[in-house]
Order: C-alpha cells, then structure tokens, then sequence
C-alpha cells in the first residue's frame, strides 16, 4: 500500500511540477502542421496536394461538361451494365440527378466531384505557413510556389462560381476554435467573387515564370499562359449576357436584401475581357503557344487532307496549341471508347469500348460490307 501511496505521490509531483512539459507530446508518425512547414522537400509535397484537387477536366468520364452533355450519348446495354452507365454523367443524362446527393458534387467532393472548399482552406493553410520554411527553400521558389497557390486559390473559386453561382469567398481560414454564428458564412456577390479572382490571378502573374524550366520534371505547373487564359476566361464569362444585366436572377437575394447579381448591364465588362485576351495571346505568343497547323511537308498531301489531319492532331497531346496540361485528366478515354469491336479480342479483352458510339451495337462485332466481322473480311 505505501509503494502505491509513494507512486501517486511521485505522479502528482511529476504533472505539478512540469506540467506543460509532460503533456506536450505529439505522437510518432503523426503529422502536424510544424512538420509540413519544416523543410522544402515537405512543403512541396503540401503544394502538390493542391494540385491533386484539380477537377479531371476533359476526362470524358469525369467532365460534368462531358458526359452529362446532350452530345454525347451512352449505349447501354448488359455488357456495360458496371462500366459507363454507372458513371454519374451518364446518370445525370438519365434523370437521377437529386438534390440530397447531388452528382458531380464539387461543395463537398462526393459523387464524383472534388472537394473544392477543402483545397481553398488547404491553399489558405499553404499561404499562412509557406515562411516558416527554411534557408533550403530559395526565396524565388517561395515566391513561384505562392504564386501558384494563388492560382489554384483563384481557379478553385472560378470553378464553384460557374457551377453554384455566387460563392462565399473562402479568403482566410477561420480559427479552429470558431463559433457557430462566425463560420454561417453569407454568399458573396458574383461581381465581388469575379473581383477577387481576378485580384488573386494578377498577383500570380507578376511572379510566376513564362514557361517551366525543365518540360521532363515540370510540366502541368502552373505558368503565365495559363493564368493569363484563366483571367481572359473569368472576365469573358462575367461579360457574358447569363451574368451581365440578366434580369433573370433579380430575386437572387439573401436576407439582408443583397442582391447577389447585378442586373444592370456595363459594357466595361467586354472591354475588360477584350484586353485580358489579347493579353493572353501575346504573352503566349512570347511562350511558343498558338494554334496547330499540320505542316508535315515529306509527303503531297491535298489541301483537304492536310485540313483533315489538322482537326485529328489537335485533340493529340503535347502539341504547339496545348496552354495546360492536366496531370489528373486523360484524353485517351475519347479514342477507345469511340472505337468499335472489330475482332472478337476486343470484346473479351474491352481493347475498345464504344460506349459514346450511338450507332455502334456493343453487344456484336462491328460487320463489314460484306456483311461479316471484319476480322473474317481482313
């Protein structure tokens, strides 16, 4: 009985005495903040879990704008029961689009969308914490990796802007020990959002570099072609007639008695826009960047044909048109799921899959004229 006594007594000393010393303890293999921020090679791992929430834009199975579009149809059939049909694009185009579990939901990143407001607090945490690293990280590279940070802070905002409206501008992160009443955050108006974005793109332009310095190691980092074209894009798209003077939207208001569009049409706004593009064509022009032309000369080619394999070409990567390349996007999805089976191989190894081939029977071989598989007609 005393030695549990004289312990206890030993355990009282010990938390009396140095008590914030004994309870300060973090965990191993637990990651806090501090170790984030602690050396370059952490940090940019950081930054590269920005880049990781970008939307699979022009992934034809991930693309909202894609496959949920009237210009594309499915072919559904028992073949393809688990594979495209139950893509939530094509789910859309079905009529199952709800409101209590949204698909393509990009507010809370489920369903097929990427969570947007955790990647705005995730570069808010990146901006706040991003001096902490030391002398290893050169204070240029500090500067480039804000940049892009803000760039992606600013691209992020556009992209929950053209899906849900007028947004609450996520600017600083609230502290962890915030309120209810501080985080109900009221939306702020589309002309404010428009404004801050661009506010965020211009800062970014300023620092960041007019192509990568190495296309091996660097390519899909953000550069200025890229955030010149994403301002010439906000600025259009706020000139347009759905967001300029569309009386459409007059009962869009909160309960303050703001209205969250403005219904008077400014023609400023064209203007805006007009020297934002020409602004993005000459800086990507100073890039090498303009639109492709088929120009292989070793063969006589008519005038038709070479137009022919301009449009093919251009849907091909790494040509001289490209502005950015999405490293969480693929475009080969277009080709295979266009193509029809042409041998029995392709049915029972999906080598192809002409699932956006309304006219394709994907339940058979694709017949040639002579009215067999063409593998037989070969």
């Amino acid at each position: 009985m005393k030695k549990i006594y004289l312990i206890f007594i030993s355990l009282a000393f010990l938390l009396n005495s140095s008590c914030d010393d004994y309870l300060d303890i973090v965990p191993d293999n637990v990651t806090t903040l501090d170790h984030a921020f602690s050396d370059k090679v952490s940090a940019e791992r950081f930054l590269a879990t920005i880049y990781s929430y970008m939307p699979k834009i022009g992934d034809c199975s991930y693309d909202p704008a894609i496959q949920s579009s009237d210009e594309f149809v499915i072919c559904e059939s028992t073949w393809d029961a688990s594979g495209f049909a139950n893509y939530p694009g094509n789910r859309i185009k079905s009529g199952l689009q709800n409101t209590n579990s949204p698909y393509y939901n990009f507010w809370e990143g489920i369903n097929g969308g990427r969570g947007l407001f955790i990647a705005l607090r995730d570069c808010n945490i990146f901006l706040e914490n991003i001096d902490k690293v030391g002398a290893d990280l050169y204070e240029d590279e500090r500067e480039q990796w804000i940049a892009e940070v803000k760039f992606f802070k600013a691209f992020y905002h556009f992209y929950l802007l053209r899906m849900y409206g007028p947004i609450p501008l996520i600017k600083e992160n609230f502290p962890i020990s915030s309120g209810t009443s501080e985080i109900r955050m009221y939306r702020d108006t589309f002309d404010d959002c428009v404004d801050y974005i661009v506010q965020l793109l211009d800062e970014a332009l300023e620092v960041l570099p007019l192509t990568v310095n190495n296309a091996a190691t660097e390519y899909g980092r953000i550069v200025k072609p890229i955030a010149a074209t994403l301002k010439a894009d906000v600025l259009i798209t706020a000139a347009s007639p759905l967001f300029n003077g569309n009386t459409d939207f007059a009962k869009l208001v909160d309960n303050r008695g703001i209205k969250l569009f403005n219904e008077t049409y400014d023609e400023s706004k064209w203007q805006k826009a007009a020297k934002a593009c020409k602004e993005a064509i000459d800086i990507c022009n100073d890039a090498n960047i303009s639109l492709y032309t088929f120009n292989d000369n070793r063969y006589s080619l008519s005038d038709q044909t070479k137009q022919l394999l301009t449009i093919r070409n251009i849907m091909t990567k790494w040509n001289q048109e490209m502005i950015w390349a999405n490293p969480q996007a693929t475009t080969n999805g277009y080709q295979t799921s266009t193509l029809p089976f042409l041998t029995q191989a392709h049915i029972s190894a999906a080598a192809t899959n002409p699932a956006y081939g309304a006219s394709l029977n994907m339940a058979e071989l694709f017949y040639s004229k002579n009215g067999v598989p063409i593998e037989e007609d070969i």
